[in-house]
């Protein structure tokens, strides 16, 4: 039979199971697979770096340019300022959107305009990097590359989802329309030019029984409209690849924690 924990002898396990035993059994596989980050045991051992710029994240195939990101030993107040960096290029280039729709709706941007587009993005980015000067080119790059992918998946993946199953909720629910004649009106009428591939699609499917339908018609319009936002975002469920702005952002997170627990 087997003892209480409490009257194991400690001594007795760690010389009868090594640490070196069970790492090679992959004793603590489970364990290491479930940390997002880690303190690289080579970084450690460079004494020019600090414990931010050891801290490691996983390669567990979720991010974009692991290799890229793993070469660079990037301080805690690069990372927020390339996170600053990131935010205020996507707040003042926003027109950059319409284009987006421009060229899934009609394909009315020729090559030649596209590129003169991605150009002023990218003389906006050189600005904003001048601004706050702790930006390296990389990360310029970086920066830039990730907002070009990052918009158009959102513009082919999510934008207008919402107003389609708002204003079919408010056909069904309000009005007692059936699903497929309020469906069929915002085809006819080209309420969203976007997602008419999607709305024939949707005609032949059932997802808003799934995730719509069971909003109740007494919902205030704001509440329904917000809800029907998240339920596109589980109809979409695509996995984007993460980025390094995100990886800055967690890590940094990261660093604070640590900070408030040792403080």
């Amino acid at each position: 039979m087997g003892g209480k924990i409490d009257e194991l002898d400690i001594a007795k396990l760690k010389e009868k199971y090594s640490p070196e035993m069970l790492y090679n059994k992959g004793y603590f596989q489970y364990y290491e697979d479930s940390l997002e980050w880690y303190f690289d045991p080579e970084r450690c051992m460079l004494t020019s770096l600090d414990d931010y710029q050891r801290l490691v994240l996983c390669d567990n195939g979720l991010y974009m340019d692991w290799d890229q990101y793993h070469s660079n030993y990037s301080t805690y107040e690069s990372d927020l300022a390339y996170v600053k960096f990131c935010e205020e290029l996507a707040n003042e280039t926003k027109w950059f959107e319409d284009y987006l729709v421009l060229i899934a709706v009609k394909d009315k941007v020729t090559i030649g305009q596209w590129d003169k587009v991605k150009n002023i993005v990218y003389l906006q980015a050189l600005k904003i990097a001048l601004r706050i000067r702790v930006v390296s080119l990389m990360q310029i790059m970086a920066g830039f590359q990730e907002y070009i992918w990052s918009m158009r998946f959102d513009c082919c993946n999510y934008k207008d989802f919402d107003g389609v199953y708002f204003e079919v909720w408010k056909r069904v629910a309000k009005q007692k329309m059936e699903f497929t004649d309020a469906l069929s009106e915002l085809y006819r009428e080209d309420m969203f030019p976007l997602r008419n591939v999607d709305i024939k699609d949707e005609l032949d499917n059932i997802r808003y029984d799934i995730y719509v339908a069971c909003i109740d018609e007494t919902v205030p319009e704001n509440e329904a409209r917000q809800l029907i936002k998240e339920a596109v975002i589980k109809m979409v469920h695509r996995t984007r690849a993460k980025i390094l702005e995100v990886t800055a952002q967690n890590r940094g997170d990261n660093s604070e924690a640590k900070l408030a627990m040792d403080n």
